[in-house]
């Protein structure tokens, strides 16, 4: 044994004894512990029950957690009073993050009205993150014209062009599917086109759409088979393709897709996935 071993440990352990039980780590412990209690009272309903928790916890930072956790709860449920959970986070910038985050699951529940009022109080980039996917919920449910409305409202040109990457998505579910890859084939910029209908694929994969998944990401390909995009754009759009594919059991489509991705580390990984996926698919 080496003979520092004999020092090393004692102090080691002494060292480890002295932040174990430190008031620091201790006060950091029951912050989360009592976060997760707040937690598993909002999960069965008893909200009076979490902020009673949450409020006697010591650590800003796991106090505002625990308070974004109850709210995430709530919207999912679909209590009133979330604002009333959201206001008592103290940290601004946690603040707003909690606020986009339970506004996109209203959104994605169906509260349109209630994720575009928490919306109307965020700086523009955060609320046309949410505004994007309340685009998407409208266009799932084939409301063109609200819509269009939807995405005029999103402020910057950059991100309501990345907003109908979402509607393509979302026409995928309630349009035809040669109609939703024509919806993302309208889009002017060749990026926009292909990110498009990478989106209707992935969504038509979802539903279970096998064939129409294979057909448009074939028009996917069509749109790069002229270049004109970088190679790592390139590359994120084969990843994106050799996943979808494998996930619909188009395993061979998938080896094509991953062989044209240049990065020799996600190629890697692509392979394993692909034969990880292939292993377990039902014959």
């Amino acid at each position: 044994m080496n003979r520092h071993t004999f020092l090393i440990t004692p102090f080691a352990t002494a060292l480890w004894l002295a932040v174990a039980t430190s008031p620091v780590a201790a006060q950091e412990v029951d912050s989360a512990m009592r976060s997760d209690w707040a937690a598993a009272a909002a999960v069965a309903g008893e909200f009076d029950k979490a902020h009673a928790i949450a409020a006697r916890i010591s650590r800003l930072r796991l106090r505002d957690s625990a308070y974004r956790r109850i709210a995430i709860v709530r919207a999912g449920v679909g209590t009133r009073a979330i604002d009333e959970t959201l206001a008592r986070i103290g940290n601004a910038g946690r603040r707003k993050a909690a606020t986009v985050d339970v506004a996109i699951i209203l959104a994605r529940r169906g509260d349109l009205e209630g994720a575009e009022r928490l919306a109307s109080g965020l700086d523009p980039v955060n609320r046309d993150t949410v505004l994007a996917v309340t685009a998407m919920m409208r266009a799932e449910a084939g409301d063109d014209q609200a819509v269009q409305e939807t995405l005029s409202a999103i402020e910057f040109g950059s991100r309501r062009r990345a907003a109908r990457e979402l509607v393509s998505a979302g026409f995928a579910r309630s349009r035809a599917p040669g109609a939703a890859r024509d919806y993302a084939l309208e889009a002017k910029d060749r990026r926009e086109r292909v990110f498009g209908l990478i989106a209707v694929a992935r969504a038509q994969a979802a539903d279970g759409d096998k064939k129409n998944a294979i057909l448009t990401l074939a028009r996917a390909r069509e749109e790069m088979r002229d270049g004109g995009l970088a190679r790592s754009l390139e590359s994120r759009l084969m990843s994106d393709t050799a996943v979808i594919l494998a996930g619909v059991g188009d395993f061979e489509g998938a080896r094509q897709a991953r062989d044209r991705v240049a990065n020799a580390t996600l190629r890697a990984h692509l392979r394993r996935y692909i034969n990880a996926v292939e292993r377990y698919w039902p014959r």
